[in-house]
């Protein structure tokens, strides 16, 4: 682990320590360690393996009041290999958080979050994207701000936004940017309606933009009442 890392968390133990005590606050500091084998680390027809130990410092912190409530976290994953000594690296992953949410009133709750996730496995990343695999190293940074608002006792309109960028190193970016309008009712205790609309851009590093609309009901029910449905007779 590098001197830098070092001092950044131990700047951020120390304020955590030294800062007057306020109403809500918490400061979490962690470590973790654990010893993996991988036997294809190239993810390659011909594979390679080896043992690695990952050392997991982590920081997370908050902030709850009466209308407000913050959250912040920050991890680190410093891997030594065994027979690769090339991989061994103090930023084998790392990734960075922080979400907020305020009640403006009783039917009004704004929230936003941001993350930045590096990893030198690009297969961490590849729930979003299919980014090629093997190893090198690999960047998500995600931006989502929204609203509610409850327009009546069961009633419930929203609006959402996200933006992810996503980069690898000597290869492929994604930019992707996503809105959402929704509107949800609940018809019942076990039945609810949701009316939804999506509108999706996606941007390809060196390419064109692409776009993507959509617009979907969705009336859910729990399994009883589905199974009371009567079923058509067989002819």
């Amino acid at each position: 682990m590098t001197w830098r890392i070092l001092a950044a968390i131990g700047v951020l133990l120390s304020a955590g320590v030294s800062a007057p005590s306020a109403q809500g606050v918490s400061l979490r500091p962690s470590f973790g360690s654990r010893v993996v084998f991988d036997d294809n680390l190239y993810q390659r027809p011909v594979g390679e393996g080896d043992v690695s130990v990952r050392f997991s410092p982590r920081l997370d912190a908050g902030y709850t009041s009466e209308r407000l409530t913050l959250s912040s976290r920050y991890a680190l994953d410093a891997d030594r290999f065994d027979r690769h000594p090339e991989l061994t690296t103090a930023r084998g992953r790392q990734e960075a958080s922080f979400d907020a949410g305020y009640h403006a009133s009783r039917r009004l709750t704004l929230a936003t979050a941001a993350a930045f996730l590096e990893s030198q496995s690009p297969a961490d990343l590849n729930d979003v994207t299919a980014l090629t695999p093997g190893r090198v190293r690999a960047r998500r940074l995600t931006l989502s701000p929204s609203a509610t608002y409850r327009v009546g006792p069961r009633a419930t309109a929203s609006l959402g936004y996200q933006a992810t960028s996503e980069t690898l190193d000597g290869g492929v970016g994604l930019t992707t940017q996503s809105a959402t309008a929704a509107l949800e009712h609940h018809l019942s205790a076990r039945h609810r309606l949701r009316v939804e609309y999506l509108d999706q851009h996606f941007l390809f590093a060196g390419a064109g933009a692409r776009a993507s609309r959509a617009r979907r009901g969705t009336p859910r029910a729990a399994p009883a009442a589905r199974a009371a449905r009567p079923q058509p007779m067989p002819p």
